[in-house]
């Protein structure tokens, strides 16, 4: 090995060990550290309330083998059978009772045998019940005969979680109350201040009578911003209300119809969007 060659040898090797402890020198002022993340996406908890009220207990005359069967029957297998199998796909599901008790999905109770507490109250009651998760919605299986609070009390304006009323018995007509229900709301979820905003909302009626007038308005914070007129009579009628927008952020407003005289089910009366 030529002279030069062994010479550079132990340079190049103390350049080495120089440069590795210059290395563990910076590693140790940075203090690296590797954090495994591990994220777990938790799923929206759906609220179920299976109405046991005193009124589900009534026939319903729906039982395919043709024996007796009550309302109650009929949303509990409306509950194990179609809803639960899809919602626990993607929905972390909590049943309670008509007065807001949790119920063991596992046992059902098989007859209906509550007290006709107030909706409005319970359904109140499980918006503030987990502070920490909110359900991000409520489903109501229900007959409508359970009584809600009259909007004029206060109360219902206090509701802010979507509610879905899943009513499985037509109880229109002679026999049963009116209804009126919003079954959907479509309007842009991006506005200018000062611009227009057209909102589209789908009424349902059940047994309202022809001389009935109704306002469905568009609140606030519980103040119209519009309002319009709607006939008795219908049974399916969209509308279309035009408000301008006066402040900015994130925003919730409601859709708020008219009750009809004798109505009952007052929950599906409302319903509320949001505007950016």
């Amino acid at each position: 090995m030529p002279f030069g060659a062994r010479h550079r040898a132990p340079h190049l090797g103390l350049l080495v060990l120089r440069l590795a402890a210059l290395a563990c020198g910076l590693l140790a002022l940075w203090h690296p550290a590797w954090v495994r993340q591990e994220q777990i996406a938790q799923r929206p908890v759906l609220a179920v309330v299976l109405d046991d009220s005193a009124s589900m207990a009534l026939a319903s005359g729906n039982s395919p083998e043709g024996k007796p069967q009550t309302r109650f029957e009929d949303a509990t297998q409306l509950l194990t059978r179609r809803l639960l199998p899809v919602l626990e796909l993607s929905c972390e599901l909590e049943i309670f009772d008509v007065a807001g008790r949790a119920i063991d999905q596992n046992k059902l109770p098989r007859t209906a045998e509550g007290t006709n507490d107030p909706l409005t109250e319970t359904l109140l009651q499980l918006q503030q019940s987990r502070r920490d998760r909110s359900p991000a919605g409520i489903v109501l299986l229900s007959d409508g005969r359970e009584v809600a609070d009259r909007p004029t009390s206060g109360e219902l304006e206090k509701l802010h979680t979507p509610v879905h009323v899943v009513q499985f018995v037509d109880d229109a007509g002679p026999a049963g109350p009116p209804n009126v229900a919003i079954r959907g709301v479509a309007t842009n979820r991006r506005a200018l201040l000062g611009n227009t905003v057209r909102v589209a909302v789908d009424l349902a009626g059940s047994g309202v009578p022809e001389d009935t007038s109704l306002s469905v308005a568009i609140l606030d914070a519980e103040r119209p911003v519009a309002t319009k007129k709607v006939s008795g009579g219908f049974s399916a009628e969209r509308i279309e209300l035009d408000f301008v927008p006066r402040r900015a952020g994130d925003l919730t407003y409601a859709v708020q119809a008219g009750a009809a005289a004798g109505e009952l089910n007052l929950v599906d009366n409302r319903q509320t969007f949001r505007c950016r």
